[in-house]
């Protein structure tokens, strides 16, 4: 007799892919993730020349960073969008909203410097600090630019975790390290393809043994055969159980020190407060305000010291009234706040022509108009000018006639407006004349009109 077997063949293809990003180890400076009574806030800063954000510098960029503690991980998105300026050197992420419409109200990467992060929730997928932990802190940012994705990757060994009935504090600082796995994140992902193809079946024909069996007519007597029951080894249960991290007391109850809220400009000083167990919640010491000009400082705590102003309150500068002559000339005063100047004041009021010195006193653009020089033998009215030192005026001369005598003294030279002084009609001064009492002789000059 014989019987038909069929033997399957088994083809196994498996077509395997994965993409990885550029992964960047980090030193991560600061981490502080705050919850209390129902309002969150999160703070993350990195100071490392490896943090660096990819080749683009449109607006087609977007980031998350992931922050592992305890066994859960907190995301915190920053989608493309307005909200991105993106440089060669730095880029920012700007939400005045948050936590409404995400989590992270400011962000900013600085090429080849730092990364800090600022959020108002503990993540749009929350972390959770409600409990201590032993494990190491790890966080990571993942930046999709100009088509290159680049993952920075960083941990800290240990951190102080406090819990009050308000909420929980937790402090990293001072013990970061590199993460070259990037483990805030979730494994790399990957492709995989199985595809089994089975061959058709091969007969094999196989022949039947034939067995003769011979007959005899002896009786033999039935054997028995005892099969010893199995034995059962049990192996020892071994029980692990997680470490339970108890803090102890560090620091006196009562005692104070100062801290960082995380916080821009004024806002950022505070002071915690021991309760015999540890350092409660940072207290910030100023509120955000409107911002006072010319102080310098950050008064509304959004980064920037005296944004908004343009002049130092109520100081003043030189300005242009935009009108003529003496009138031209004006100052401005700054308002008390320090948001503009106000109007342009003349230092000088219009007043009436004076002839001869060459300024526009009334304002209309004109000089000495109205005025007319000549002398006793020209057509035109000779105007006066102002004698030093009690001499007179001559109208005929167009001059002044008498001068005190000063020794070694010279003719004195005037301005005769549109006509000029006639040297040969100024008669010179001795030491002899100044020795007469009351002498003051003739030193005169004349205009010759043109």
């Amino acid at each position: 007799m014989l019987r038909t077997l069929t033997v399957p063949f088994l083809v196994v293809a498996l077509l395997c892919s994965a993409v990885h990003a550029a992964d960047v180890p980090v030193v991560p400076t600061k981490l502080i993730v705050i919850t209390s009574s129902g309002e969150s806030k999160v703070v993350l800063l990195v100071k490392d020349p490896a943090v660096a954000k990819g080749p683009g510098t449109t607006a087609d960029i977007s980031a998350e960073v992931h922050i592992g503690y305890g066994g859960t991980t907190g995301v915190f998105s920053m989608p493309q969008g307005e909200r991105w300026r993106n440089q060669d050197d730095k880029a920012s992420y700007r939400n005045t909203d948050a936590p409404a419409g995400g989590s992270v109200k400011k962000h900013a990467i600085k090429v080849g410097k730092s990364l800090k992060l600022t959020a108002m929730s503990l993540g749009d997928t929350p972390l959770d600090i409600s409990a201590a932990s032993h494990l190491p802190v790890t966080v990571a940012e993942v930046v999709e630019n100009g088509g290159v994705t680049t993952r920075l990757c960083g941990q800290f060994s240990s951190c102080t975790h406090k819990t009050t009935g308000a909420g929980s504090k937790l402090v990293c600082k001072g013990t970061g390290t590199t993460d070259p796995t990037c483990s805030a994140l979730p494994g790399p992902s990957s492709t995989s393809t199985s595809t089994s193809t089975l061959a058709p079946p091969t007969s094999t024909t196989l022949p039947v043994p034939t067995t003769t069996m011979a007959t005899t007519s002896s009786t033999e007597a039935p054997t028995t055969t005892t099969v010893p029951a199995p034995t059962t080894t049990e192996l020892p249960t071994t029980t692990t159980e997680a470490p339970t991290t108890t803090l102890p007391p560090t620091c006196t109850p009562g005692a104070t020190r100062p801290c960082s809220t995380g916080l821009e400009g004024v806002c950022a000083d505070g002071t915690e407060v021991c309760d015999g167990t540890d350092y409660g919640a940072c207290n910030q010491h100023i509120s955000a305000s409107p911002e006072t000009c010319g102080d310098n400082r950050d008064n509304d705590c959004d980064g920037t010291a005296d944004d908004g102003c343009v002049c130092f309150p109520n100081s003043t500068e030189a300005c242009v009234t935009g009108s003529s002559g003496v009138c031209a000339a004006g100052s401005r005063t700054c308002d008390a706040i320090g948001s503009g100047y106000g109007a342009c004041t003349a230092l000088s009021a219009p007043s009436a022509e004076q002839c001869g010195n060459g300024e526009d006193e009334d304002c209309d653009g004109n000089l000495d108009n109205g005025c007319f020089v000549g002398t006793s033998t020209t057509v035109g009215t000779c105007q006066p000018l102002s004698c030093q030192n009690g001499g007179t005026w001559d109208p005929d001369l167009c001059a002044c006639s008498c001068y005190p005598k000063i020794s070694g003294s010279t003719c004195q030279t005037y301005d005769c407006f549109a006509g000029h002084v006639d040297p040969s009609f100024c008669v010179a001064v001795t030491q002899a004349d100044c020795a007469v009492p009351d002498n003051r002789g003739a030193c005169p000059q004349r205009c010759l009109c043109q």
